[in-house]
């Protein structure tokens, strides 16, 4: 009897996985189409070789923001170079950084900018996607300069891990499968 309990028990498992992998499909659809929107809604630029360097925001002659698209799925956005004589940020530094994250329609989901929190957020790379700073993020921090700033559309997809929602009043479930939109600075590099 023991065993005909274990031989459903592992069907059901198999079934729910299989479950699982369709609504897997569907949020990257959802998620997909969510991208699309965002970036036909601001008007931007989608370029897959990063632009030469510039001192200010990367902008087409038409003023319209450019994302770098990288091989990982990040678009990336540099809204200030920062210093580029100063330590370049690589997996093992040490950084200090403040940011902000809101899903694609705007609303709030973390905010660590000097109005919301007294002291840069400490942050080793690692480049792990099972850091609570998923792959995606420490990518786009990797880009920055000291002093840079950037937006940066992270995707689910390359591990956009966000345990909690300290304004947005989302659930960490609701975070699972979410494409969020990055405001960042490098504040210092070790």
């Amino acid at each position: 009897m023991k065993l005909k309990n274990i031989i459903i028990f592992l069907l059901a498992s198999l079934s729910l996985m299989s479950c699982r992998d369709d609504n897997y499909a569907d949020h990257v659809d959802a998620e997909n189409e969510a991208i699309d929107k965002y970036f036909k809604d601001i008007n931007a630029v989608i370029v897959r070789e990063k632009p030469a360097q510039m001192s200010g925001e990367w902008l087409d002659s038409n003023n319209r923001k450019i994302f770098y698209r990288t091989s990982s799925g990040l678009y990336y956005h540099q809204v200030a170079l920062g210093d580029t004589t100063a330590t370049k940020p690589k997996i093992s530094s040490t950084v200090y950084i403040r940011y902000a994250v809101t899903d694609l329609k705007g609303q709030m989901i973390y905010n660590v900018m000097e109005s919301n929190s007294p002291n840069p957020v400490k942050l080793l790379l690692t480049g792990s996607s099972s850091d609570i700073y998923g792959a995606g993020f420490q990518e786009s921090v990797m880009y920055l300069n000291k002093g840079g700033k950037c937006e940066a559309v992270v995707s689910f997809k390359i591990n956009n891990t966000y345990p909690t929602s300290q304004e947005g009043g989302y659930s960490s479930k609701d975070l699972e499968y979410l494409p969020m939109l990055y405001d960042i600075r490098l504040v210092n590099v070790e």
